[in-house]
């Protein structure tokens, strides 16, 4: 089953927002977080052609940063690595090689760092580990867009790894339709949603779990 690393962080801003989408197949209201972050995207990675870093393969840059103690930069760099339950893709906002470490860098609005960002680089820090066996230290870190501070950041260790391959285990069985997550309501998550049209979010907050199904919600 392919899954876009992207989802992550969707799923974790709402599970069941993520299943309205991805299983019910509705489409979310396009908001004006979503539009100013494809025009800050599109602006840094100008900015990134522009500075005019060398592209190399990811193996060779991994190669040459050990031995001639070279630093790479990747903007939009693309990742894909089959797993045996789920096959991850997706884009890296940014991706620097140096000879002791790699840093892997999710950019968000906002001045805080919240675990979707997190679990998000997570997943291409996983993905990418797969892929190419780094024998240095993997950072994962979540950069403001607007101002580039970087609000977090961490190294991507065992723990870390079983984490995030535990949120993607719970993707799948939505996917999979053996799960219909429950919702994550609060005023500022919900102010922000695209699918706050279709979501009866108070009313499944009063309900108990077992009472909860579809067809209250949509």
């Amino acid at each position: 089953m392919r899954i876009r690393i992207s989802w992550i962080n969707q799923y974790m801003f709402c599970p069941y927002g993520f299943y309205l989408e991805h299983v019910l197949g509705l489409k979310p209201i396009k908001t004006q977080y979503l539009v100013t972050g494809t025009k800050i995207h599109a602006e840094l990675q100008k900015k990134y052609l522009e500075e005019g870093w060398e592209v190399v393969d990811i193996k060779e840059a991994l190669y040459r940063s050990q031995k001639n103690r070279e630093i790479f930069k990747y903007r939009e760099l693309q990742i894909n690595a089959s797993f045996p339950r789920w096959e991850l893709t997706g884009k890296m906002d940014e991706l620097w090689i140096y000879p002791d470490q790699v840093l892997i860098i999710e950019d968000k609005p906002g001045n805080q760092a919240y675990d979707g960002g997190k679990y998000q680089v997570m997943g291409y820090a996983l993905a990418l580990k797969h892929v190419y066996h780094p024998s240095i230290p993997i950072q994962i870190a979540v950069r403001n867009r607007d101002t580039q501070e970087i609000m977090w950041n961490e190294e991507f260790d065992q723990s870390r790894e079983k984490d995030v391959s535990g949120i993607l285990d719970e993707i799948y069985l939505v996917l999979s339709g053996e799960k219909i997550p429950a919702a994550k309501p609060s005023p500022k998550k919900c102010e922000h949603c695209g699918f706050r049209e279709f979501c009866n979010r108070k009313y499944e907050s009063r309900l108990p779990d077992s009472n909860r199904g579809p067809a209250d919600f949509c």
